[in-house]
C-alpha cells in the first residue's frame, strides 16, 4: 500500500472513530471532548499533508493517526 492510500484509509478509521466518540457526547461517565479535539487536530494535519504532497508530512500523519485505537 502506497503512502497516500495509507493516509487515506487512516484518514477514514479516524473520522468514523471521532463519530463513535461524538456519541458518547452527554453521558455522564465519559468525557470524550480531549479525544475527539486530539483526532480533529490530526485529521487535519492529514488533510493538510495529502494536499501538499509532502511525504514526510504524510508519514507523520500516519503514525499520528495510527496512535487512534478503539
Amino acid at each position: 500500500m502506497n503512502l497516500p492510500h495509507q493516509l487515506a484509509t487512516e484518514l477514514v478509521r479516524v473520522t468514523e472513530l471521532r463519530c463513535r466518540y461524538e456519541g458518547l457526547r452527554g453521558m455522564r461517565q465519559a468525557n470524550p471532548e480531549p479525544a475527539i479535539t486530539l483526532m480533529n487536530l490530526a485529521i487535519s494535519a492529514g488533510i493538510e499533508a495529502f494536499g501538499s504532497g509532502d511525504a514526510a508530512a504524510m508519514m507523520d500523519a500516519v503514525q499520528q493517526l495510527k496512535g487512534f485505537t478503539d
